[in-house]
């Protein structure tokens, strides 16, 4: 099996059964058997960026990842069980309480927040774990222990399969089988203490400098950097792939005959661990628990409205005159209606740009909804019941404290109704803008995207607000 063409997917990507983009061709086996539609469930992919919420604690963070990877009924007493299991794998049992923090928010180091990411896939304990690039942005002390955890998974009957990146000679000696790609040809694949034998010996015949460690002696020889003894020039791509398929590696380290599987993953009556039900009270209960945690979001949220409804109480201060004709229709109209129009203009804008703020936190629950979809955490239809619901409370709160102090002080008419109409008129116009955010957001995933999109479409829309063209004329 080799991807071909100019595709973004790696070899592990394909094997994962994530991000298959490109042209790839051929057969992908798991114990000698085509992948059924459950094997993202069955296994686990741990990317090569931490997507985590840095609002929950580490121990929420698996928790939470529990309550749906784990089937159906689990009780509350295994669903700790399992959480105080991965902890101790992981080695978080120390920082259990701590915040998981992020780039505004100190939390745990970058090494803990490799292993709870691993923690949160592996929650379901698989047999088998890919992970790209695990080491990524770590020092060299860091990455050790990531990859000594991921030799503990190993030690219990777990496959784990990594890509990695110039690891040091102790992160090295960890792997127990190493294979060596070229452009898609594979020159070697066997037990990593092997490798400095195979190309040092009597077939390919390099000669390895003292003190050079083995891997960046390996990668010279791919880049053609290493010329073997009694040679002029390196060995072609093609020449090292021909010799190590007359060796012995290929029929030594072939999966089936070495380790005897057999045997086809588990399968399951549904594509998910739990029901509807399930899913959305764990993804509302996590919302409300993040939420509860941020009260810097919902700070920002009143005060900015406070700012504004002060601005507006200041300029337009006892001007909420409704007498009719509230509107006119020729294009001179009168002084009380011109107030009216733009007070009302600008209120209606207000309200369709305030939740431009919430683009990057949309977007960061959008990369992470991206992965636990990707995982089979939930579906789909359960997280975005609670992306539209979340954050219509808090909308609310800060709304309703907004549009009552425009009211009173730009003294509207007393008058139950008049309030109620318009300050639903408006809460509409807040909720349009943010359910447009999220759109936008999921389509694009990107912020910065996103914010050039959203002002465009809503100008265009508040050009018929009355203002910018004259009623008549709309």
């Amino acid at each position: 099996m080799g991807p071909s063409g100019a595709g973004k997917s790696t070899l592990l990507d394909l094997l994962a059964d994530r991000k298959l983009d490109g042209n790839w061709s051929g057969d992908i086996l798991v114990n000698q058997y085509p992948r059924t539609e459950w094997f993202n469930r069955d296994s686990a992919y741990v990317l090569q960026n931490d997507i985590l919420i840095g609002f929950l604690t580490v121990s929420d963070t698996i928790r939470y990842s529990a309550r749906t990877r784990l089937p159906e009924g689990t009780s509350d007493v295994d669903i700790e069980n399992r959480v105080d299991r991965l902890l101790t794998l992981m080695g978080l049992v120390g920082v259990k309480d701590s915040l998981v923090g992020d780039t505004l928010n100190k939390g745990i180091s970058g090494g803990q927040c490799k292993r709870l990411s691993i923690a949160i896939e592996i929650v379901n304990l698989p047999l088998l774990i890919f992970l790209d690039e695990p080491t990524t942005g770590l020092d060299s002390s860091m990455a050790l222990e990531v990859m000594q955890v991921v030799k503990k998974l190993t030690q219990e009957s777990r496959t784990c399969i990594s890509t990695i990146h110039q690891p040091s000679p102790d992160v090295f000696d960890l792997f127990d089988l190493v294979t060596v790609l070229v452009n898609g040809r594979l020159i070697y694949f066997g037990p990593g203490g092997d490798l400095t034998s195979y190309f040092t010996g009597n077939v390919l015949q390099y000669d390895l400098e003292k003190g050079k460690p083995i891997v960046e002696f390996v990668m010279d020889i791919c880049g053609g950097a290493e010329i073997p003894r009694n040679m002029e020039e390196p060995r072609s791509e093609d020449e090292l792939m021909h010799t190590y398929e007359k060796s012995k590696y290929p029929a030594l380290c072939s999966p089936h005959e070495r380790l005897g599987l057999n045997a086809p993953l588990t399968t399951h009556l549904r594509k998910h661990a739990t029901n509807r039900v399930t899913e959305i009270k764990m993804l509302l209960h996590r919302s409300y628990t993040v939420q509860m945690a941020d009260k810097g979001f919902a700070k920002r949220s009143i005060i900015r409205n406070l700012i504004i409804a002060g601005v507006s109480a200041f300029l337009y201060a006892g001007r909420g005159n409704l007498k009719p004709p509230l509107y006119s229709s020729s294009e001179n109209p009168t002084s009380h209606q011109l107030t009216m129009t733009t007070i009302l203009f600008f209120l209606v804008l207000y309200s369709n740009m305030s939740n431009n703020h919430s683009v990057p936190v949309i977007a960061n629950r959008i990369s992470l909804f991206r992965r636990e979809l990707a995982s089979y955490a939930y579906a789909a239809s359960s997280y975005w019941i609670v992306m539209l619901l979340e954050y219509v409370p808090l909308l609310f709160i800060s709304h309703t404290v907004f549009v009552t102090l425009i009211y009173f002080a730009l003294e509207f008419p007393l008058d139950f109704g008049y309030y109620i109409y318009f300050s639903f008129a408006l809460f509409f116009g807040v909720m349009t803008s943010y359910y447009m955010a999220l759109a936008i957001t999921s389509a694009t995933g990107s912020t910065i995207i996103t914010l050039a999109i959203i002002p465009n479409i809503l100008l265009f829309f508040n050009m018929f607000a009355g203002f910018t063209i004259v009623i008549g004329d709309i």
